[in-house]
Order: structure tokens, then C-alpha cells, then sequence
């Protein structure tokens, strides 16, 4: 029911939020709860969010911090 949904989903929702990368970054979250950032949804939008901003166009071609895999692949100019 409803009244016992509503506290559940609020503690997923927090949870996904403190692990999403933006609040605890992905190299500071301890190792047992790692699942939780690949998990989240919030994660994945906030990955696709920066992947859009900073891989648009030709000036931000270049990956200089090896920070993601998702932001810097294998086949991009790392100069």
C-alpha cells in the first residue's frame, strides 16, 4: 500500500542522490557500496548530462583528466 511505500521511496530516492556522484564522488565512495553508483539512476543522468556538455563539439575533443571511462575513452586524443 501507499503508506508503506511512501517512506521506502524516500530513502531509495536519498540514496541514489548521495551516491549519484555529484554529492560523494565515485573514487570516494567506499568499495562495498560501489554497486550503488552504477545502480542509481540519478548516476546515469548525471553521467549523460556531462558527456552531453563536455563532448559536443570539437574543443572538447580532447580528454586531459582521466577522470571517467565514460568521459574518456580509449579512442579519444588524450593531448
Amino acid at each position: 500500500d501507499a503508506q508503506s511505500a511512501q517512506p521506502l521511496s524516500g530513502m531509495s530516492v536519498l540514496l541514489f542522490v548521495l551516491f549519484s556522484g555529484f554529492v560523494i564522488q565515485r573514487t570516494s565512495i567506499p568499495p562495498g557500496w560501489k554497486w550503488m553508483y552504477w545502480l542509481s539512476p540519478i548516476s546515469l543522468a548525471w553521467r549523460a548530462n556531462v558527456i552531453n556538455e563536455f563532448r559536443n563539439g570539437d574543443r572538447y575533443n580532447k580528454c586531459t583528466y582521466q577522470i571517467d571511462v565514460f568521459l574518456c575513452p580509449q579512442n579519444i586524443d588524450n593531448g
